[in-house]
């Protein structure tokens, strides 16, 4: 069996074999890509097909670990060379329009500032407290996915744009395209108790009472319909009247990427405590790559600002990834 260095120089030379002519032109580059929420980089390698402006890459850390469960060569070569065709196949489904406006498709996403340093060194971004505020393009989304674009900073200066003005049309943008959604963490749970036939005695004698009695302690779920649901904490507007219904400040804790926790400030004496407990939580039941923070942040409704209010030890699990395939633009992005 080849070791890892030596398996990455085989699959460099050997992948056009397994490709059909139009393909014997390209280009075969090996390179470290960092991903979302992950500080060490993986391993990609880009086929750059001649005339075409996206490029498939394949990781091939992923790509070992099936070799090393089959321990054979040629069935990972075919499998990668029908990754790679069908990735070209799927651009060319997914191409841009010909009035597609990329300003009006900028979006902001928010990422722990630890795990996704390296990730962002060279793009445009801004502090949220423990966060960090950067800026992608959604080319389009359907299925449970979406196809973006990251904006470097030199993506930026072709766009003509300041991180102020990213930061103003993307928050805009979010609100237009991805609506808000509240709901008490109770309602949720009888809903979804409620989709698998469990009664209305089943369900209470599953939570040990009623939801009634829950309701005025219960959490808030907070998130809207993006991918990374929890960009929400950037709407001001969201938080304010869910603070104007409880009638003050809100504790949030953003756990997750996808969504965060808002609750009655009156009702957490020990925010340190909180702080403890969700770090425990993050490192036990939630997936390294969903993890956003381990930090208790508080929405003052006064100044109408999220503020953080623990400081307890940032987040450092390196998360895996589920798939082995993203994309890679040329310099030649699309334009306004």
């Amino acid at each position: 069996m080849m070791d890892y260095e030596i398996f990455k120089e085989v699959v460099k030379e050997k992948i056009l074999d397994y490709l059909p002519p139009a393909y014997q032109n390209s280009e075969v580059i090996l390179r470290q890509v960092n991903k979302f929420n992950k500080t060490v980089p993986e391993d990609g390698m880009v086929v750059a097909k001649p005339g075409e402006n996206v490029c498939p890459i394949v990781y091939l850390n992923r790509m070992y670990k099936d070799y090393q469960l089959t321990n054979d060569i040629d069935l990972i070569m075919r499998g990668t060379a029908e990754i790679v065709m069908d990735a070209y196949i799927q651009a060319k489904e997914n191409k841009l329009e010909a009035d597609y406006s990329i300003k009006d498709h900028i979006v902001p996403e928010l990422s722990n500032t630890v795990v996704n340093a390296e990730r962002l060194k060279d793009s445009p971004t801004r502090q949220f407290n423990d966060l960090t505020v950067s800026y992608k393009v959604i080319l389009g989304e359907g299925d449970g996915k979406t196809s973006s674009i990251h904006i470097t900073n030199n993506y930026a200066e072709e766009l003509g744009m300041t991180e102020n003005q990213l930061y103003e049309l993307a928050c805009e943008n979010m609100k237009r395209m991805y609506p808000a959604d509240t709901t008490r963490l109770t309602d949720y749970i009888y809903g979804s108790l409620k989709e698998k036939g469990l009664s209305d005695d089943e369900i209470q004698y599953a939570m040990g009472g009623s939801i009634q009695d829950y309701q005025e302690s219960s959490p808030w779920i907070v998130k809207n319909n993006s991918v990374n649901g929890a960009m929400v904490l950037l709407d001001t507007d969201v938080l304010d009247d869910l603070a104007n219904y409880v009638g003050g400040n809100l504790v949030i804790i953003p756990s997750s990427i996808y969504e965060v926790l808002a609750l009655d400030a009156n009702m957490i004496p020990d925010c340190e405590d909180l702080s403890a407990f969700i770090n425990e939580v993050n490192m036990t039941e939630v997936k390294p790559e969903e993890r956003l923070s381990n930090q208790v942040y508080l929405y003052d409704r006064e100044d109408k600002q999220v503020k953080m209010i623990t400081n307890s030890q940032s987040l450092s699990v390196v998360p895996e990834q589920s798939k082995i395939l993203t994309f890679e633009r040329k310099e030649n992005r699309p334009g306004l």
